[in-house]
């Protein structure tokens, strides 16, 4: 193929099965992998080198990862360097990622290589890869560019906000000043948010999970702040790799919640445009004093 060919992971999968002349596994009948099992051994059709660039306006500090599936099957190259598999230090998200850990003085500002090369055989799968990380990511058309964290976050979307890919828990101070009299209890409510779920934690640790309305949580007795914390997907850190379109926004309280890292996250193998779905807290909490019986 090509080398100056750009595609998305999961149509250059398609593509190389193609040229190969191998039946495309699409997730119908039976898979060419099967054979491992059942058939003769898979033996190699050629050698498949994937190239990815990797933009940097600012280099991250301390640990960058790379995440991957099966890296004693690749040989990775980043600006030349070979990270070999023999440093796999752990995982990130699931045992199935692997993690790499990229040396120091590697990534460097401006435009950065990564290669994955590999034996390609009819039972071998083009995945895609992870930087894993402390930075932020700006998207700017069909670029991801790595640039610095955001020093604040706001009520809104996070994904225009420099953590496109984030996922994980996402915590949001909050202050409290309200005060309850006789017969009153406070509550903070949280109209919008693009999550799985919003904890609400208090000063003194005790913990209220907001998973369904009203999305209210009791803090009468709470005072200086709580901490406020959006339990986000993976849909903006792993999907929609097809780019056939993300999951409708919320449109109320925790409607259509999804969200998007343990750690910042770069994706390198998207396809030139991929949609990315509302994530955090949308709109900022509101504290009421209510009578209550």
């Amino acid at each position: 193929m090509d080398r100056g060919v750009r595609l998305a992971i999961t149509g250059l999968g398609l593509a190389v099965q193609r040229a190969a002349n191998q039946p495309v596994a699409m997730g119908r009948g039976g898979q060419p992998w099967r054979e491992k099992k059942w058939g003769a051994p898979a033996v190699p059709l050629g050698r498949l080198t994937i190239a990815f660039d990797v933009e940097i306006d600012a280099v991250p500090q301390g640990v960058v990862q790379i995440a991957m599936e099966r890296p004693e099957h690749f040989t990775v190259t980043l600006n030349g360097r070979v990270i070999p598999a023999s440093s796999v230090n752990g995982w990130w998200v699931d045992t199935a990622f692997q993690t790499l850990a990229v040396p120091a003085g590697v990534l460097q500002q401006g435009k950065n290589e990564l290669l994955v090369a590999t034996d390609y055989r009819k039972d071998t799968n083009t995945e895609p890869l992870y930087l894993v990380g402390n930075f932020g990511v700006k998207i700017d058309g069909a670029r991801r560019i790595i640039t610095t964290l955001p020093a604040t976050l706001y009520a809104g979307d996070i994904s225009t906000q420099g953590l496109p890919f984030y996922r994980g828990e996402l915590v949001y101070k909050v202050p409290v000043a309200a005060k309850a009299a006789p017969g009153q209890r406070v509550f903070l409510e949280t109209p919008r948010f693009g999550a799985a779920c919003v904890r609400v934690t208090s000063a003194r640790g005790t913990t209220q999970v907001l998973g369904w309305k009203p999305f209210k949580a009791d803090i009468t007795g709470e005072t200086g702040t709580v901490a406020v914390s959006a339990m986000l997907t993976g849909q903006n850190a792993f999907g929609t790799l097809g780019g056939r379109g993300a999951i409708p926004p919320a449109a109320g309280a925790g409607a259509g919640a999804r969200g998007g890292a343990t750690a910042r996250t770069a994706q390198v193998s998207q396809p030139p445009i991929v949609p990315t779905i509302p994530a955090g807290l949308l709109e900022s909490p509101v504290i009421t004093v209510e009578v209550r019986k």
